[in-house]
């Protein structure tokens, strides 16, 4: 699946394609919407989510991406009225797709918690999605920035230093995946590998000719002596 091969664009394309043949399959349209989202394309990718959402009003999927969309768009309140809607409604719900989207709904949540400068709240909600997320980076590093902001210095360092270990595994699997490659720069700051972590900007630099990464700059008091 062209998604899966991080072709998102062609994705795209072909999801375009399948709805001119049938307009009403939403299963498309979802798909639509999560390669729009991968590519970055948040604006299309809400125009997606509702048009789902206004098919299905009860698709947790849809509505958990669409916290997750609105998020990534700069509007953070309205994210976490959009996970608290997910969260109520799959806070019964069963088995791994439950799961799945609670994960995506307590990330949205963790990330809008920590744009509102709501640490301890972001750093429950992290906490909370990272044991069910396959790939964790941007939750990873709300957790070391809200533990950062919290004062616990030690806890912040360790949970960067598994957020490194975690995301080699990640771009292992998914070498050009933009995410992971800025959390990787962010949390090589927080722990002084101020090398390592350019080298890793450079990285992030030429999967994409429109998205500049400088990287976060570390915590001093983190810093390797």
């Amino acid at each position: 699946m062209l998604i899966y091969l991080d072709r998102y664009d062609e994705a795209v394309e072909a999801f375009d394609w399948a709805l001119r043949l049938h307009p009403r399959r939403v299963g498309s349209l979802v798909n639509k919407g999560l390669a729009l989202w991968l590519g970055r394309r948040y604006d299309e990718a809400m125009v997606a989510w509702d048009r789902v959402l206004t098919s299905q009003p009860s698709s947790a999927y849809a509505l958990a991406y669409k916290a997750a969309t609105l998020q990534r768009l700069g509007q953070p309140g309205a994210a976490l009225a959009a996970s608290e809607q997910v969260l109520s409604a799959t806070s019964h719900a069963k088995g791994s797709q439950g799961s799945e989207v609670a994960a995506i709904a307590l990330a949205a949540q963790a990330i809008a918690f920590n744009d509102l400068g709501r640490f301890e709240e972001a750093l429950t909600s992290a906490e909370q999605a990272l044991p069910l997320l396959s790939y964790s980076s941007r939750t990873r590093v709300v957790q070391v920035n809200a533990l950062l902001h919290l004062q616990r210095l030690e806890d912040a360092r360790a949970a960067a230093d598994l957020g490194i270990e975690q995301i080699e595994g990640m771009l292992a699997k998914r070498p050009r995946d933009l995410d992971v490659w800025e959390a990787k720069v962010t949390l090589l700051r927080v722990l002084g590998r101020v090398a390592e972590a350019d080298e890793a900007a450079q990285c992030a630099r030429e999967l994409s000719n429109d998205h500049e990464w400088a990287g976060k700059g570390a915590d001093p008091r983190l810093r390797s002596q």
